[in-house]
């Protein structure tokens, strides 16, 4: 018996971030890795990793064979009856696998929509289908993706929508850390998440280039660390953007966009912004739009799937897409970003033109941004970790735990 977390790695991101906050709201006995890489802190005697080169590499060519050697360290750890959690379309996909070898109880969580509205191609549907149908119970952590779930056709009964929990006491005291940065007096604006193709940061970078010709004044403080960054930093300069990376030591004299890497407490970063600017290809909810929200400052996003809409214009239906500049209930909607990368210094395409045109809107019009100001918290605390605890505990004591 017991609870078990089984998570990719410790590698600062988002669902390792909602898995760590539940580690320690649930009744928990270990979170597992299948990498012994980490950014966060796991009381001891809290991890273990079974981590395996060969079950990495075998991984996406020889899917099965990596299952099954991950499926053999796990049964040293669990036994007929634990229950596992785990948190992204690999564990899940472990998860269900090896619960036919040893016995345990899968519960599969849903954090991520790559595909975006049109969805995956029929194998890949007929894959997830094949695992998720086979889980005790499929968490989906945005009620749009809760529909692809439906879509896929999983049984109605096995689907709860349970939103990720947010300690907002905490990350509101963490909020008033001192910042070791040197922000002088012009908007400073912040995006945050792993710099990968998912994020699309490069619209963004291009987007603020272009602002910057108007309110010159303006800083980017990007938090993340990921495999972009290097082609994120020359993207900056390219631009004509001064561009101070926090790894290669102190700003040296003033900067325009700072890559501030990997932050234990990246909310004192986030409540000195003007506003916090989320350009995503896809996403499956988007803590730091809450964490932004929480903490009073205003949110702008691309409307992609699913997640941003849910959260800040929850009012619209879950099926409307900006086509504009789009006013929502807690924040600013624009169009979703093209999936193609863009490295050049060429013209704004039109989901960076509306980026920058809202930045631009929200600095320009203080009214409109105290208002966003005033109810982003309200908004953020529909999504406390109180609430989510609760509806956690119902799910497990449905399933016996």
């Amino acid at each position: 018996m017991g609870l078990y977390l089984l998570l990719e790695s410790l590698e600062g991101g988002g669902a390792e971030a909602v898995a760590l906050r539940l580690s320690s709201l649930l009744p928990a006995d270990k979170v597992i890795t299948l990498s012994d890489q980490a950014d966060f802190e796991v009381p001891e005697g809290r991890w273990a990793s079974i981590s395996s080169r060969l079950g990495d590499l075998l991984f996406g060519h020889l899917s099965l064979i990596s299952y099954e050697i991950y499926s053999r360290k796990l049964s040293r750890l669990l036994s007929s009856g634990s229950v596992v959690l785990s948190f992204s379309k690999r564990t899940n996909f472990l998860n269900v696998f090896a619960s036919r070898r040893i016995g345990h109880v899968p519960v599969v969580s849903v954090h991520n929509m790559p595909y975006g509205r049109e969805g995956p191609g029929p194998l890949k549907r007929a894959v997830e289908a094949h695992y998720y149908r086979r889980a005790r119970a499929v968490v989906a952590v945005s009620r749009g993706i809760a529909s692809y779930l439906r879509a896929l056709g999983i049984p109605e009964e096995t689907i709860r929508v349970i939103y990720n929990p947010f300690p907002l006491d905490e990350i509101a005291r963490m909020a008033g850390e001192e910042v070791d940065l040197p922000l002088g007096d012009g908007p400073i604006l912040v995006t945050a998440g792993r710099l990968s193709r998912q994020k699309g940061q490069w619209h963004l970078i291009r987007a603020f280039a272009e602002l910057k010709r108007s309110v010159p004044g303006a800083k980017l403080l990007v938090l993340g660390k990921g495999g972009l960054r290097d082609r994120l930093v020359d993207l900056s300069r390219r631009l004509g953007l001064r561009a101070h990376v926090w790894e290669e030591g102190e700003a040296k004299g003033d900067f325009d966009v700072s890559f501030l890497g990997f932050q234990r407490n990246p909310f004192k970063y986030m409540a000195r912004a003007d506003l916090f600017v989320l350009s995503s290809l896809w996403e499956g909810f988007s803590n730091v739009l809450v964490e932004a929200l929480s903490l009073g400052v205003p949110a702008i996003s691309a409307d992609c799937a699913v997640g941003p809409r849910e959260i800040l214009h929850p009012s619209s239906p879950l099926e409307a897409v900006a086509r504009d500049v789009e006013l929502g209930d807690f924040g600013v909607l624009v169009p979703p970003m093209d999936r193609r990368y863009r490295w050049d210094a060429g013209e704004l395409d039109e989901g960076e033109r509306r980026l920058c045109e809202a930045m631009r809107l929200l600095l320009e019009d203080r009214s409109l941004r105290e208002r966003y100001a005033g109810v982003g918290p309200r908004r953020a605390s529909d999504f406390s970790a109180q609430n989510s605890r609760e509806s956690w505990l119902s799910l497990l004591r449905g399933i016996g735990l």
